[in-house]
C-alpha cells in the first residue's frame, strides 16, 4: 500500500534569517512532474522566521499523505522535518487473508481509516472539519474496530466492553 495516510503534527526544524517566510501544504496527493499537489485543504500554514536556529510545529494535526514546504521570501537552512502522530494507540489483533488481493486491500484500507479517524474518538474523516458524529462512530468504525483492533490496554476482545455496540443484538 504506497504512501500511508498520517493524521499528525507537522514539525520543522531550521536556521533563517530574520523574517523568511515559511509555508506548508498538507496535501492527499503527491506531486506529479510539473503538478501541484492535490486534494490539499486549499490553504497553506504560514511562519514568518526569527533570526537563528528555531522549531516550528503545526498548532493542528492535519491528515495528508504528502507535505510540501516552500519558502517564499528570505533564506532558510532546513535542518530537519519529522511528524508527530496523533492516532490513537491500537493493537491490531485482527486479521484477514485471502486470495482475494482487492478483499486483502480493501480489509487492509478499513483498518487504516478507523486508525487515522481516531485521535481521542473516532471522526468523520482526516481532512476537513474531523468532527466526532456519533453515527461515524458506531455505523462503519465499531463494525471494523471490534473485529480488527484492540484499545491500549490489549482489550483483544473489544465486544466484551459493558455498554458499547449491538449489545443484545444479532451481528449482521
Amino acid at each position: 500500500m504506497p504512501g500511508r495516510f498520517l493524521q499528525a503534527y507537522t514539525v520543522l526544524e531550521f536556521e533563517a534569517e530574520e523574517g523568511s517566510q515559511i509555508e506548508t501544504e498538507h496535501a492527499q496527493r503527491c506531486y506529479q512532474t510539473g503538478r501541484k499537489p492535490s486534494e490539499s485543504y486549499g490553504r497553506v500554514n504560514q511562519y514568518a522566521a526569527r533570526a537563528e536556529a528555531q522549531t516550528y510545529m503545526s498548532a493542528d494535526t492535519f491528515g495528508f499523505k504528502c507535505l510540501v514546504i516552500r519558502v517564499t521570501s528570505g533564506r532558510v537552512r532546513l535542518l530537519g522535518v519529522r511528524v508527530v502522530n496523533r492516532l490513537y494507540p491500537f493493537e491490531v489483533p485482527g486479521r484477514f487473508q485471502s486470495n482475494d488481493d482487492l478483499l486483502n486491500r480493501l480489509w487492509q484500507y478499513s483498518v487504516n481509516t478507523v486508525q487515522t479517524c481516531s485521535e481521542d474518538a473516532h471522526a468523520d474523516c482526516a481532512t476537513r472539519e474531523r468532527v466526532e458524529w456519533m453515527a461515524d462512530g458506531y455505523v462503519p468504525a465499531w463494525r471494523v474496530a471490534r473485529v480488527a483492533l484492540a484499545g491500549s490496554r490489549g482489550d483483544a476482545d473489544v465486544r466484551r466492553v459493558q455498554g458499547c455496540g449491538n449489545q443484545g443484538q444479532k451481528d449482521r
